[in-house]
């Protein structure tokens, strides 16, 4: 850390370093330049020279407010900022001086010049559809949409193809089962998966960006896709008619949600609601795939009714399929032991999920557990590519459409969070940034293309992304072999998936639902934040109790309603000062704070809107009445009170004839008014040494409603002849206050000139910070100040 220097005696700096005074004599040491200057202050010396060690600059400014630079940067100190480059020396004011120089914003906008953030010029039509058509008839606008233009070419084999071959075919053995076994959830037969994953594959290799990302299958948007199929009422036989129109529905909402930004929606589905329905989700899953542990034909939906539906036809068991799918999950449990204790050294994936596909083959093909045991497989498989076919002409009913236009939106909706949370957490780890929108583009185009051809909804896979990782893929080439791996399966390997027990498929989904339930954070959010701890509990319970569509639906309406009560919320705390410091503390926290005499500052914890806008009307409006109010004191300190104010009438009534007396007498009143008037004994006579001082450092924006009401408390101030003053207003919130200002000029050019703008309108009454204010509502007082700043340098930005 960066060491201050602050060496006493005088000396002259100017921006040349070459002309700098050496001569030094005493230095002291500090970290920060604050406690440097409070040291060389402490020792009585007027004038000092505060060097930063391994600086070559140095300015000077003689009338005790020192400057750096204009330019602003992230080293600030009670709003200075000060450029790395630069080394301070500063001059002490006189201690008989006594005092410092207040800046208002004002000052600091005659001082230096401020630039607008937000420019109102925007470009002209004619312009914009110029460059608009460059770009698209570039080439970098067909890089830009498909980027394996860009790094196919550039592409080492010799270094990196043998690597990233094995990273493909490695992942399609991996997640080739976990497709099949989506498939069950999406209501499809499992070949229906292999589909999707070959079609996934392919079109992300060429438009995706992210090469850690895998798209494929995923539990969650299978789930929905199986829940949206079973809201039409249809038969299974019909899910295959009908699936692709759902694929290409969620397609195209994908690609509006990219054309129109409406990304930015999904903000609005918080982490905590999202974090409750994924757990919930994974109750859901598993729900479903009872029916095939036990050997059932269930043909109802939903986590209670299917349980109900289970216990009734329990005795219809059938032990062979029920044992099978004991001990495929058995073994599944075992491989994943023994991969985690003797295959993360070499960074072998977990071969358990393909194991047991071959070997529930070989007993099926053996044992005839099928004709024999009556054990559900997968049957009649086609073989081959699938055929071309158009989504549409497969469904002609509109509540058909419509129900699945309503259903796409939530699937895409949640398919894109799934994938984009999946993709940026492994791009934090490497220190890259990910192209979301390119992101959304290749999605909406993987499943626009796997809709024409039978495939349900694709997503972000997080096993296969880990496995990714894992291997340390260069490049996107692994899409393409794990994509002809899959069309291998489709070609030569159909005979072995129709000999595919479905119970298999339903152990290898149950094994990877752990990774969906996360019961640490309701937890965690219990100890830290009991209103969301409230929304994942409410969330959990009616994705539960009525699926994963009205889930998602009532936890983003619950994070809403906290969201709106948390803005709606208007907080005004009142704040005193530490004694000794210039550090401002809630009265109500810290017992040690104390007002300042005739001071009441309030500081506005929360931006003022028009939904909070009338509570802060109602607790700016009760703080002020409740200033002319007398508070009760005690008996004893009002019997003095009423002899000293009894003495002082005495006083006044006397008539002094000689100039001694006369001088007395003064001495003697001048006494008595001085006395601080504390505990609420002032009258109305004294109302107007009243200061208000708002703090709103935590504003960050105010609307038309919180300009109404802040307008309505500096006039309400003004009749009642109180003070008011204003900090730590921002940039946005002075644009706004300022454009105010011009409307309420221009509105009363026609009265009188003399007549005082509100206080809320006048930069004037405007202060960097809060002490600031405080110590020129102090100064302005004939009473005694009670807590003071007294030589401390004033810092101006």
């Amino acid at each position: 850390m960066d060491r201050w220097n602050l060496e006493q005696g005088h000396s002259s700096y100017s921006d040349d370093s070459s002309n700098s005074s050496t001569s030094l004599e005493d230095p002291v040491g500090a970290e920060t330049w604050p406690d440097a200057a409070t040291q060389a202050q402490s020792q009585g010396s007027s004038r000092a020279r505060l060097v930063r060690v391994g600086s070559n600059r140095a300015r000077t400014v003689s009338d005790g407010v020192f400057l750096a630079s204009r330019r602003r940067t992230e080293d600030t100190f009670r709003g200075f900022a000060f450029d790395d480059s630069y080394r301070i020396s500063m001059e002490f004011p006189q201690e008989q001086e006594g005092s410092k120089k207040i800046i208002t914003e004002t000052d600091l906008k005659e001082a230096f010049s401020e630039k607008d953030d937000h420019p109102r010029r925007l470009p002209r039509f004619s312009s914009l559809r110029k460059r608009t058509r460059g770009v698209k008839c570039s080439g970098n606008y067909v890089v830009s949409k498909f980027p394996v233009c860009d790094w196919l070419p550039k592409y080492n084999w010799r270094k990196f193809g043998a690597r990233d071959v094995v990273v493909g075919i490695t992942l399609a053995f991996v997640i080739a089962p976990k497709a099949m076994a989506h498939a069950l959830l999406a209501e499809l037969p499992p070949i229906y998966g292999v589909y999707t994953a070959f079609f996934s594959t392919l079109i992300y290799g060429i438009m995706g960006t992210s090469k850690w990302l895998s798209v494929g299958t995923a539990a969650l948007p299978a789930l929905l896709f199986g829940e949206a199929l079973l809201g039409t009422g249809l038969s299974e036989d019909e899910f295959t008619r009908v699936g692709p129109m759902l694929t290409l529905y969620v397609a195209l909402a994908t690609a509006a949600m990219g054309l129109l930004r409406l990304d930015r929606l999904l903000r609005f589905i918080s982490p905590v609601a999202l974090s409750a329905f994924t757990t919930t989700a994974a109750f859901l899953i598993g729900t479903t795939q009872m029916k095939f542990m036990f050997g059932l034909n269930i043909k109802v939906s939903g986590f209670v009714q299917t349980y109900v539906e289970i216990f009734k036809n329990i005795k219809d068991t059938n032990l062979a399929t029920f044992g099978l799918g004991i001990a495929s999950i058995a073994f599944l449990f075992t491989s994943k032991i023994l991969t985690r204790k003797y295959g993360s050294k070499y960074k072998v994936p977990d071969p358990g999920a393909l194991l047991l596909v071959l070997v529930s083959v070989g007993l099926v093909k053996l044992l005839d557990l099928d004709s024999k045991y009556g054990v559900d497989v997968v049957g009649t498989t086609p073989s081959g590519f699938p055929s071309f076919r158009s989504p549409w002409e497969s469904v002609s009913s509109s509540s058909v459409h419509t129900k699945l236009i309503v259903d796409a939106l939530l699937i895409a909706a949640i398919n894109y969070i799934l994938a984009m949370a999946i993709a940026k957490s492994f791009a934090e780890k490497c220190n890259k940034v990910l192209n979301t929108s390119q992101e959304l583009l290749a999605l909406s185009c993987a499943n626009l293309a796997g809709s024409f051809f039978g495939s349900f909804v694709a997503g972000g896979s997080f096993s296969g992304s880990a496995l990714i990782s894992a291997f340390n893929a260069s490049s996107l080439i692994h899409n393409f072999v794990n994509s002809m791996v899959m069309m291998c399966i489709l070609l030569w390997l159909t005979p072995v998936i129709e000999l595919l027990p479905k119970v298999t498929l339903a152990a290898i989904i149950l094994v990877a639902l752990p990774k969906l339930v996360d019961f640490k954070r309701p937890a965690y959010l219990f100890k830290v934040k009991g209103d969301d701890f409230v929304v994942w509990v409410l969330t959990f319970i009616v994705t539960l109790l009525t699926g994963v569509q009205w889930g998602i639906i009532c936890g983003t309406i619950f994070s809403l309603f906290t969201l709106l009560y948390r803005v709606a919320n208007a907080r005004v705390t009142e704040v005193g000062c530490l004694p000794g410091t210039s550090i401002y503390r809630a009265l109500s926290r810290f017992p040690d704070a104390k007002r300042l005499d005739k001071v009441r500052m309030l500081r506005l914890d929360s931006s003022i809107n028009f939904a909070n806008a009338h509570d802060f009307e109602s607790k700016l409006t009760a703080a002020l009445l409740s200033c002319r109010e007398k508070p009760k004191s005690s008996k004893k300190k009002r019997k003095v009170f009423d002899k000293l104010k009894a003495k002082f009438a005495k006083l006044r009534k006397q008539k002094v004839k000689s100039d001694s007396s006369v001088q007395d007498s003064s001495s003697q009143s001048n006494e008595l008014s001085s006395l601080p008037l504390q505990n609420g004994l002032e009258d109305d006579a004294n109302a107007s040494q009243f200061c208000f001082i708002i703090s709103c450092e935590a504003v960050n924006d105010v609307d038309s409603a919180a300009l109404a009401v802040l307008m309505k408390f500096s006039k309400l101030c003004s009749d009642h002849g109180f003070k008011l003053l204003f900090s730590g207003f921002k940039a946005n919130v002075r644009e706004t206050l300022l454009n105010a200002r011009c409307q309420y000029e221009a509105s009363n050019n026609d009265k009188s000139d003399d007549k005082e703008l509100p206080a809320v309108i006048d930069g004037t009454k405007w202060f960097l910070n809060l002490h600031d204010a405080a110590t020129r509502a102090q100064r302005e007082k004939s009473h005694r100040v009670l807590a003071t700043d007294a030589g401390n340098v004033l810092v101006m930005v």
